[in-house]
């Protein structure tokens, strides 16, 4: 008898072991998986930070490219800043408070081809481009023409490129990284652009302003066919991070 107890007792101990070794090697496991993913998870968060989109530092990369003319995210920051200046003013009146709601509405805007829906964010963004495009297009047409500014108009533009120039928000100065000089050079060619647009609205049937906006503006006649004669490129990876409405406003201090 005392044998068979004994026995008993062996067989439940080595069965008590076996669950113990079993219970181990479970939590074990457990163990090892949470690690594993706190590690996944650190290490995303590293490549998150290492990867993520710095405006200020993406400046000199070709975000447009008009035929063989390259336009970089420094030049296209102009138009960024003044876009977001002008909306700026209508965000205040819309939500004195929080302005930044105010990007986030829904609109249906007229154009020269007739209606655009989207968010003010998205539609800003898409502005920002048609502009610098346009004015790229509008200021190579010129060239080709041989149009130029008078001396007179060059002068103001000089003066208006500085008097603008020294007016920016530090913000502003901070993300597009401009100087002076660059800043007049690209209102030089916004101007030159703008005028040659009004040369060609000047022998138009249509009265001035209606014939830039139905044919010579974005989405007008004439202008849609004339961008089919030159070779636009955009860096889709590239702009795809630029938060228009988010660049020098509405930031996060």
């Amino acid at each position: 008898m005392a044998e068979e107890k004994n026995a008993k007792k062996n067989v439940a101990g080595t069965k008590k072991k076996k669950r113990k070794l079993r219970l181990k090697k479970e939590v074990k496991g457990v163990l090892v998986f949470v690690l594993l993913i706190v590690a996944v998870c650190i290490f995303l968060g590293v490549l998150k930070h290492r990867t993520r989109f710095d405006f200020v530092e993406s400046l000199p990369e070709i975000v447009l490219s008009v035929d063989e003319t390259n336009i970089s995210l420094q030049e296209i920051s102009y138009y960024i800043m003044k876009l977001e200046a002008d909306v700026d003013q209508t965000a205040r009146l819309y939500d004195s408070q929080n302005p930044k709601a105010y990007w986030n509405v829904y609109l249906n805007q007229q154009t020269a081809e007739g209606y655009e829906s989207g968010y003010v964010s998205d539609l800003a963004k898409n502005a920002v481009m048609d502009y610098c495009i346009r004015d790229n297009i509008y200021y190579k047409e010129a060239v080709q023409s041989g149009f130029a500014l008078s001396q007179e108009a060059m002068e103001g533009i000089r003066y208006e490129a500085q008097h603008a120039y020294e007016t920016m928000s530090i913000r502003q100065r901070e993300m597009t990284q401009l100087t002076a000089e660059q800043f007049a050079l690209i209102m030089e060619k916004e101007e030159t652009a703008h005028q040659y647009m009004v040369k060609l609205a000047s022998g138009s049937d249509e009265g001035m302003l209606q014939a830039i906006f139905l044919e010579l503006d974005v989405g007008g006649d004439l202008y849609e066919q004339m961008k089919e004669k030159h070779v636009i490129a955009i860096d889709t990876n590239l702009w795809d991070n630029v938060k228009v409405g988010r660049v020098t406003i509405n930031y996060d201090k």
